[in-house]
């Protein structure tokens, strides 16, 4: 392997230990410099030696540079974090609307060196890029990893704007006039995904389509990246006809006004980067080799930004190309010989097969880890969709020139919405890793891949049928296990909110659904119940309306079907619903189901915000569970009075364990044996407050942290 390739593979590695484990990974940088000569100097002996001194003599460039980095770069930011100061801002794009007002991005200037920063609007503002702003803002540094995009501050507005107009960008001029354009000649139902394919905008996209298109593993089709810089360079080549020079002329100026357009997101810059020393090998007349250009352009983004390698993006962009890279032809080949490929198209569609499972081996493990699933389809849905893609990109194009061009392309874009629909909906689509037989299960399948690439590569049919095997059983066993449970509860890991799963026998009620954000609260409660076969839950119970308890209910219900809803009387305004029975708590409510009961106690009428709380007990001849949602201590009297309580053996603290809530007085009376706590990991409230958490210890509760912890399951 390239020797480049190694000192990368070691430049990454410097950079994620300094990202997720030492700041600054100085004094590290030392001791594998010592390892590195310390292997050269042996490396004549044995043969993997010179493989392992590149890799060192990566970490060891890494490592300097991180902790370069951080002195003279990242240091000064942490020193301005929580302050409020005057800044002024010049904006690199346009402010983005949002439903609590907007956002802008932009560089400013501290202790002389330029940082890039977003500032929360307290109200929508239509402001362009290349406007100056001065504004009072309270600063926060990222610098503990919470961004991986380059944006080291977050600020929230704290007095008025005072704009000063200014001379226009390029990136988003251009992406305005597509967006326009779009706007102008695609109908309604095309246009979202117009702009999603050519401009990485995925803001008119329905959160149904985005599902569909996650299920059936094809995301990248509307994240801009590689695939659509590579549709792109083929029409450039198209047009030159391949000749060195005009292409080179042609191709620099296409590929950088495409990254100014598309925003220069990392798997955008990654394939910026590799298309240009492509480009420079085609000018000099040298060899490319793109192994050798993936690991360059690694190296120049996270030089410029060490912790660029905690982006999501990033990774898989990364990921998917070495795939291709190290798998393809091995793949390719197994396909030809074991089924004896002679046509052109049969040759075709396996290759086709061969790039979608080759970029899927690295990227899997990642997509698991990051969104939880696995698409089982995404094979078939890259052979049937990826290739219309392609047109519909030029398309896209084209229309933007000449209008009339977009009712055809507009048929090709149904097409992918069609496909992407049906392929993502079919029954097992997907499976989901929040069940730990499915994680396990993808553990073997790589053993099997590893099989057949390295050992056996013409027994398919027996490897195919292992892993088969091993689905159903992982499948069987996941949903076996919460239908003959008589009493479960699963308070979920969604961030600072809440959401708990009550379930028995086979029955499934959910209280709340919110937290950090709407769609990841929804997809994690969807998650958990999907892994563990569930398409419908019997009810869904809202405690009280606030976004943290509530934001997540349409991402849900685009996944999973809820019978029914009960809702308490309250003055705060009602969240959007899905269409189903809605049940108003006027008294106390009382649902019976398996071998259990849940009560809802309903809130003090006429009030409105955390007073107008619902509390729930859930409850059977053994064990006993009381949510408080966000009721204060008032409220924990008033409940207290009013309602006969048992001693519990499980207590989901209130309010995320704010210092205004979990009475001594309650825990006096009821006893838990366990505290379940639903927090957000750093979050600005300080929640758990120090006094609550004495406070459980003194009366004996044991406690567990859903920020510490993740999702936790109490099962009877």
């Amino acid at each position: 392997m390239r020797h480049l390739v190694w000192f990368a593979i070691g430049y990454a590695l410097a950079c994620g230990i300094s990202t997720w484990l030492i700041p600054g990974v100085g004094a590290a940088g030392l001791v594998f410099g010592a390892g590195a000569v310390l292997s050269w100097c042996f490396r004549r002996r044995f043969r993997l030696l010179l493989p392992l001194t590149v890799v060192l003599a990566g970490l060891t460039a890494g490592s300097l540079w991180c902790f370069a980095y951080e002195g003279w770069y990242v240091a000064p930011a942490r020193e301005c974090d929580g302050q409020e100061a005057i800044l002024s801002l010049t904006l690199t794009d346009d402010a983005v609307e949002t439903e609590y007002g907007g956002y802008a991005d932009g560089t400013i200037r501290l202790s002389g060196r330029r940082y890039q920063v977003r500032l929360y609007l307290e109200a929508w503002n239509p402001l362009r890029a290349g406007d100056r702003v001065t504004v009072k803002a309270k600063l926060r540094c990222t610098a503990d990893g919470s961004r991986s995009d380059g944006i080291l501050f977050t600020a929230s507005q704290r007095g008025d704007l005072d704009v000063e107009s200014g001379k226009p960008l390029l990136g988003p001029v251009l992406r305005g006039w597509f967006r326009n354009r779009i706007d102008g000649v695609f109908s309604e139902d095309t246009r979202g995904f117009a702009k999603a394919l050519l401009l990485g905008d995925k803001s008119g996209l329905t959160g149904q389509q985005l599902l569909s298109f996650q299920t059936a593993g094809v995301s990248h089709i509307v994240a801009v990246s590689g695939l659509h810089m590579s549709v792109l360079f083929a029409l450039v080549c198209l047009v030159t006809g391949r000749h060195r020079f005009w292409t080179t002329l042609l191709g620099v100026p296409v590929v950088l006004t495409f990254g100014w357009v598309a925003g220069f997101t990392p798997s955008v810059t990654r394939a910026v980067l590799m298309e240009l020393l492509f480009l420079a090998a085609l000018a000099l007349d040298r060899e490319n080799d793109p192994p050798t250009a993936l690991a360059f352009a690694v190296v120049v983004m996270l030089t410029k930004c060490p912790m660029t390698i905690a982006s999501v993006g990033f990774q898989l962009s990364v990921a998917s190309v070495a795939g291709i890279f190290l798998f393809f032809g091995p793949v390719r080949q197994l396909f030809r010989d074991r089924f004896a490929l002679n046509r052109r198209t049969a040759r075709g569609i396996c290759d086709g097969m061969a790039v979608s499972i080759s970029a899927s081996l690295l990227s899997t493990p990642l997509v698991a880890w990051y969104f939880g699933y696995v698409s089982l389809v995404s094979v078939a849905a890259n052979v049937l969709i990826v290739p219309a893609v392609s047109l519909v990109f030029y398309g896209v194009l084209g229309a933007c020139v000449f209008a009339p061009v977009a009712w055809f392309t507009e048929w090709g874009i149904r097409y992918v919405l069609t496909g992407a629909k049906v392929i993502g909906g079919l029954p097992f689509a997907a499976v989901y890793t929040e069940s730990v037989y499915i994680v396990i299960w993808l553990a073997l399948c790589y053993v099997l891949v590893w099989y057949v690439l390295r050992r056996n590569p013409l027994q398919l049919r027996p490897v195919f049928l292992t892993g088969l095997a091993g689905l159903c059983l992982a499948l069987a066993l996941s949903w076996t296990e919460p239908r003959i449970d008589d009493y479960r509860v699963t308070v979920l890991d969604v961030g600072q909110g809440q959401c708990v799963l009550l379930q028995s026998r086979g029955n499934v009620f959910l209280v709340d659904c919110g937290g950090d954000s709407d769609a990841a609260a929804g997809n994690k409660a969807a998650d958990e119940l999907m892994s563990m076969g569930f398409s419908r839950i019997d009810g869904l119970i809202l405690t009280h309306y606030d976004r943290d308890h509530t934001g997540g209910i349409s991402q849900l219900a685009l996944r999973v079907g809820i019978d029914r809803i009960y809702l308490p009387r309250s003055e705060d305004e009602l969240p959007a619903l899905p269409e189903t029975e809605q049940i108003w708590l006027d008294g106390e409510g009382k649902i019976t189901f398996g071998t259990c009961t849940i009560r809802i106690f309903p809130p003090e009428s006429g009030k409105s915000g955390n007073e107008s709380c619902a509390s729930v007990l859930f409850q059977n001849e053994k064990y006993d569970t009381l949510i408080c949602s966000d009721i204060s201590a008032s409220g924990e009297r008033r409940l207290l009075e009013q309602w006969e309580l048992p001693d519990l053996e499980l207590l989901v603290v209130g309010h995320h364990g704010s210092a205004s809530a979990t009475s001594a007085e309650l825990l006096y009376r009821l006893r838990p044996e366990l505290a379940f706590l639903s927090v957000g990991r750093d979050n600005p409230y300080g929640h758990p407050a120090p006094l609550v958490l004495a406070r459980l210890a003194r009366y004996g509760c044991t406690v567990y942290r859903t920020d510490l912890s993740g999702d936790l399951t109490f099962r009877g």
